[in-house]
């Protein structure tokens, strides 16, 4: 999609996840993994996949396992994020950056 067709994603404040296609199949949410069953939101003792991304979530680079494949874990002050293949870009918001913007932008790999 581009910046014009992207449909924003409201996440309403659960934190927005990048999964690899082959392990969204394996993103338990909040099963218990040790009960399969469900189990309530607990940041001090994460346990279920969303227990770990919502802890993972601030400062917005976190990294989680799901199902022996690495997801990214976003964190936005917007709760609306829409994802651009031309750009290559996840946008928070509800606004696209002009090509200017991303021009100037200072790109850096904040994981390392």
């Amino acid at each position: 999609m581009d910046a014009s067709t992207s449909p924003w994603l409201d996440f309403s404040g659960a934190p927005p996840v990048l999964i690899p296609a082959a392990a969204v199949p394996l993103w338990r949410g909040c099963i218990d993994p040790d009960t399969n069953s469900y189990r309530d939101f607990d940041k001090v003792s994460p346990k279920t996949d969303y227990d770990r991304a919502c802890a993972q979530a601030w400062p917005g680079r976190g990294l989680i396992e799901v199902g022996g494949s690495t997801a990214l874990v976003l964190y936005a002050e917007w709760d609306e994020l829409a994802w651009s293949s031309k750009q290559g870009i996840v946008a928070c918001g509800s606004w696209w950056p002009s090509a200017d913007q991303l021009n100037a932008a200072n790109w850096g790999d904040p994981l390392r």
